[in-house]
């Protein structure tokens, strides 16, 4: 379901969904995994809902930005 909103967040291209840690780490993950794009573990909450956007910092390797992790 393309374009479609998930209870975890905002949806994206290629069944992708916002993964929003309680700091304000935004990543990105596959529907059908376990692990963020950067390969970070979804433990505990997703704070998508509660964390605006503008108060959210992107992952540098999740968003293609950079090699780094946050």
């Amino acid at each position: 379901m393309r374009g479609a909103i998930h209870n975890r967040g905002a949806s994206h291209d290629c069944d992708l969904f916002d993964w929003v840690k309680a700091l304000g780490q935004w990543h990105l993950a596959d529907t059908s995994a376990s692990e963020t794009r950067c390969g970070a573990p979804m433990l505990g909450n997703n704070h998508a809902r509660r964390i605006p956007r503008e108060d959210r910092r992107k992952c540098p390797q999740c968003w293609g930005t950079g090699p780094e992790r946050i």
